[in-house]
């Protein structure tokens, strides 16, 4: 069978009510037709030792997202990350905007023999907006009823579930559909109690099997409210209800988040080389060196609600600032210019004040993304010393 591709807002429209009955497949939306506007706001300070230039140009911008929406398909199968099929149409779980270059080169993605790109969806281009799906060695399962497809890109990568699988909680809420079974990527334990800490109870979590096509008589796709990491007011209500659960031993707290030993365990190439050295200076400011990856769930949010002030090296451990309260201060250290948009659009939508404080990649390392770097020691050390009393 050929399956062509199938933007969500190009099926028919349901109303709220209708999302969850039997009865035809379509798209719900919150407001019609409104791409939401957000503005970020500019970081408060750039400090660039290698003389880079990687962030010069970065101030103030609107972030634009689709309207809400959630998808609702009869008869369906989930492949690969995100995307779901219903008939000769597929689709995932975001309304690409801006005409046919970006949906262009979504598909172009989509039809990399590489399984990242593919988002692991087994689908092959025939031609254009057509593909074809080869199951190859992958196991089929069934679940009746109607089910939410809980799921996004990157399943295992911890930042993409606090910005764009959490939030979609938020759209069930609208709909009244927290009650409904819900397939989501949560193998680890920890992801398991974020969920459950947002209402998801473990009768209700059905594990997303990327091995597997699962076979489901009504797939639910709430839409990926902040395609661009922005958080939306609900989105951020939401992570700041999860702090309130946990309130901190102390408030004040100064943290760095250290991705020493993750690399190390991790195999990540994004190591900062010199870390160990940044390590030992940051005890003259009072900083407190944490690994979230050695914390609860509960310990890492109430870890980051108490903080005055925030450490860290880019990464998805510093999705954590979500957490935050509102005015805490951020220093972001990036190497690379590749998630910034993302990074800064974070910070900003969670009221945080936050500077930049560019890195020094490897010149021996060829590698386009993820290379190993160091930082500046003593030039960052300045910078934290005057941003404490900013």
């Amino acid at each position: 069978m050929t399956l062509r591709y199938t933007p969500p807002d190009q099926f028919p429209a349901l109303c709220a009510e209708d999302v969850a009955q039997p009865g035809p497949g379509g798209t719900w939306t919150d407001i019609p037709g409104k791409t939401r506007q957000m503005l970020r706001y500019a970081p408060e300070f750039i400090v660039d030792p290698p003389n880079s230039g990687m962030f010069a140009g970065i101030g103030p911008a609107v972030y634009r997202s689709p309207p809400v929406f959630a998808t609702a398909l009869n008869d369906a199968r989930l492949v690969g990350y995100r995307t779901v099929i219903s008939g000769e149409s597929f689709c995932d779980d975001e309304i690409l905007l801006g005409g046919d270059g970006p949906r262009d080169a979504f598909l172009d993605k989509l039809a990399d023999a590489n399984p990242f790109p593919n988002e692991e969806t087994g689908l092959r281009r025939v031609g254009g907006d057509r593909f074809t799906l080869e199951v190859g060695q992958r196991t089929e399962r069934h679940f009746p009823g109607s089910t939410v497809v809980l799921c996004s890109h990157e399943p295992s990568n911890y930042g993409s579930l606090l910005f764009r699988v959490l939030p979609k909680l938020v759209t069930l809420g609208q709909l009244g559909l927290t009650h409904l079974p819900m397939i989501a990527w949560a193998w680890p334990a920890p992801y398991q109690r974020l969920l459950q800490l947002c209402g998801v109870m473990p009768g209700q979590l059905i594990q997303h099997d990327l091995s597997s096509v699962t076979h489901l008589d009504r797939a639910i796709m709430p839409s990926l409210r902040n395609p661009n990491a922005f958080l939306d007011r609900e989105s951020h209500a939401l992570m700041q209800t999860l702090a309130d659960q946990f309130e901190p031993e102390q408030l004040g707290r100064r943290i760095y988040v250290s991705r020493l030993k993750h690399g190390k365990v991790s195999g990540s190439t994004r190591i900062m080389l010199n870390e160990d050295k940044l390590v030992e200076r940051l005890a003259a400011l009072n900083f407190e060196v944490i690994e979230p990856e050695r914390l609860s769930v509960e310990e890492q949010i109430a870890t980051f609600a108490s903080a005055d002030m925030v450490v860290g090296p880019s990464g998805s451990a510093m999705f954590n600032t979500i957490f935050c309260r509102p005015g805490t201060k951020i220093v972001d250290i990036e190497s690379e210019p590749h998630w910034i948009y993302a990074h800064a659009g974070l910070f900003a939508s969670c009221q945080l004040r936050y500077g930049l404080f560019v890195g020094r990649a490897d010149p021996a390392d060829e590698r386009p993304v993820h290379r190993q770097w160091t930082v500046d020691v003593e030039p960052l050390m300045d910078c934290l010393s005057s941003f404490i009393h900013a």
